[in-house]
């Protein structure tokens, strides 16, 4: 009777201990994102197409300041992604082509501005080793299965994953992140070269 208690004990503190644990986590990542006026990382996307059973990999640096944010993809080819409120610029160099779309990009708003993502409701999914990982309650109509993992030794969004409509794996994995630092590159930087060929939406 006396060991059955003792482990009930045992795994009511376990339990406890890790609503501690994870509720804190949040708030301490909170506190960190929601306070950015820049923020750099690297950046690697793997997008896994579950029809064809293809997987492809990008790589770049994601930069973010104040209400604009950056993609800016260096391998396999160079684009770049700019998001500026409700207006979402993509150029392809390879291509000579950008696309302007002036509707609000629910994905790229929410996913890619901290901000929003972290003004969601989360439910504890799992430990996986060092990472927590989170899933978004009512996520935008366009992503499902849209799931943060949280780095406990650093207090960082490692990763952030999601589905489209069509079933395709979305995977954004951030590294080298730095906070409220001078960026490497500006946002003003990112321009859409003479001569390119511009589709508007």
């Amino acid at each position: 009777m006396k060991k059955k208690t003792l482990l009930l004990l045992c795994l009511f503190s376990l339990i406890i201990n890790m609503f501690a644990t994870t509720g804190d986590l949040i708030q301490n990542l909170k506190n960190r994102y929601l306070n950015l006026t820049t923020f750099e990382a690297n950046f690697t996307q793997i997008n896994y197409f579950s029809q064809h059973g293809i997987t492809h990999e990008s790589k770049g640096t994601f930069y973010l300041q104040n209400d604009t944010i950056i993609l800016e993809y260096t391998a396999p080819d160079y684009q770049f992604l700019k998001s500026h409120n409700s207006l979402l610029t993509m150029y392809f160099q390879n291509e000579n082509t950008a696309i302007i779309d002036t509707s609000e990009n629910p994905i790229t708003h929410t996913l890619l501005h901290f901000s929003n993502l972290l003004s969601q409701d989360f439910e504890f999914y799992r430990k996986e080793n060092n990472l927590y990982v989170y899933t978004i309650l009512n996520p935008m109509e366009l992503a499902h299965d849209l799931k943060i993992h949280i780095n406990n030794q650093t207090n960082t969004i490692d990763i952030i994953s999601y589905s489209d409509e069509f079933n395709n794996i979305i995977t954004i994995r951030l590294d080298n992140q730095r906070f409220n630092r001078p960026l490497t590159k500006t946002v003003g930087e990112f321009v859409i070269p003479d001569g390119t060929y511009i589709i508007q939406n």
